[in-house]
C-alpha cells in the first residue's frame, strides 16, 4: 500500500471536505504528522496529503500542511458529497451528475478511500 495523495484534486473539491480551522488544530495535525480529523498519528503509509493550504494565524499569514487517514478521508468526502448534493443542481439529475467536478472528485474519493 502506498501513501496517498488528494491534491491531485481542484482547490473547489479540497474545500468540500471541510477541513477543521487551524486555530483548533495541535501542531502535530499542522504539521500533517497526525490525521487533522481525528489526530490519529500518520505514517507514510497510511496518510493522505491534502496539499499545502494557506490560512492565517495569529494575524500573519502561514502555509500548513494537513494530511488524514484514509477513513478520515473517506468519511469527510461522504458527508461533504452528501451537503453539496443538496444544493448542486447538476448533481441533483443524474443526467447531469457526472458534468459535476466537485461532485465527481468527492465519489472518487469515497471509493477511493473507504475502509
Amino acid at each position: 500500500m502506498q501513501q496517498g495523495t488528494a491534491h491531485h484534486l481542484s482547490a473547489t473539491v479540497l474545500d468540500a471536505l471541510a477541513l477543521p480551522p487551524l486555530a483548533g488544530l495541535s501542531e502535530h495535525q499542522v504539521r500533517g504528522m497526525s490525521c487533522v480529523w481525528d489526530g490519529i498519528v500518520l505514517t507514510s503509509v497510511t496518510a493522505v496529503d491534502l496539499g499545502v493550504q494557506s490560512a492565517s494565524r495569529a494575524g500573519a499569514p502561514v502555509s500548513w500542511y494537513p494530511r488524514a487517514c484514509r477513513g478520515c478521508v473517506a468519511l469527510q468526502a461522504h458527508r461533504g458529497l452528501l451537503t453539496h448534493g443538496t444544493t448542486c443542481k447538476a448533481c441533483a439529475r443524474e443526467e447531469t451528475a457526472a458534468s459535476c467536478e466537485i461532485g465527481r472528485g468527492l465519489y472518487r474519493l469515497v471509493r477511493e478511500y473507504r475502509r
